[in-house]
């Protein structure tokens, strides 16, 4: 017929049959690209789910508190902060050797685990193979601590400044010491928690997730500087979001 005719015309001549083109492009879903998995959608709706479990811990808190049955002092919500960040941050470094990792938002990401391995050091001068950073463990203790510092003071400034903005000299003469608390909590929590992981692996001479145990716990003493009751719960609840991720990653491997 002529449609066998064409083709065996375009074939001699080492060409595509244009028919042949047109039929393929015709079929459904031809020249698709695969779709590609959005997960944005999925991490927001995690860290709204993390938020108002946070909201709902504290509004229990505050309830207890207000019919008498708890006492709440900065000494107790401290410590509930570095038991937090104990477990939070083993948590998340055992996290960061899985392929999905769970959606998290926080001060500051843990470095993975280092697979190198060296021997024992004293001191902090220099690095260790089993410090899991690059450059001097000195520096980078020094400039995640600076960072998070200088960090901390700005949101405290802006937020005393910006109502005030219309009369500079009042803006100006509202700063207090007092408005360099978050500060020193952010920058002593990142700076604690690096110089104890660091200072583990030296003395180890290899790097572990559960270093993240004491490291967090010493880092969270931190918090006292700038107490908060819905930062003292957020690494609980952060903790829960992990372990329900968890949990729904090991349901789903065993369908």
């Amino acid at each position: 017929d002529e449609i066998k005719r064409e083709r065996d015309f375009y074939r001699a001549k080492g060409l595509p049959c244009p028919k042949d083109a047109a039929l393929a492009a015709d079929k459904p879903g031809a020249g698709d690209e695969p779709e590609q998995p959005d997960n944005t959608d999925c991490h927001r709706k995690d860290e709204q789910v993390n938020l108002f479990v946070n909201l709902v811990f504290e509004y229990w808190v505050r309830t207890l508190e207000m019919k008498g049955w708890l006492r709440r002092t900065p000494g107790k919500e401290t410590l509930i902060f570095m038991l937090g960040s104990a477990v939070f941050f083993y948590l998340m470094r055992k996290d960061r050797e899985n392929r999905k990792r769970t959606p998290l938002f926080w001060f500051f990401t843990p470095p993975r685990v280092s697979k190198e391995v060296g021997e024992p050091i004293k001191g902090i001068s220099g690095r260790s193979p089993a410090c899991p950073h690059k450059g001097n463990c000195s520096n980078y203790i020094l400039r995640g601590t600076i960072q998070l510092f200088g960090v901390g003071c700005a949101m405290t400034i802006l937020r005393t400044i910006i109502p005030r903005i219309l009369t500079p000299t009042k803006a100006l003469k509202s700063l207090r010491l007092s408005h360099l608390k978050l500060g020193l909590f952010f920058g002593g929590y990142i700076g604690i928690y690096r110089l104890v992981v660091c200072l583990l692996c030296r003395a180890y001479g290899k790097d572990n997730a559960l270093y993240a145990i004491p490291a967090g716990f010493l880092a969270g003493a931190a918090f006292r500087a700038s107490p908060s009751l819905p930062i003292s719960l957020a690494p609980l609840t952060s903790t829960l979001q992990v372990c329900s991720f968890y949990r729904e990653n090991s349901m789903s491997s065993y369908l």
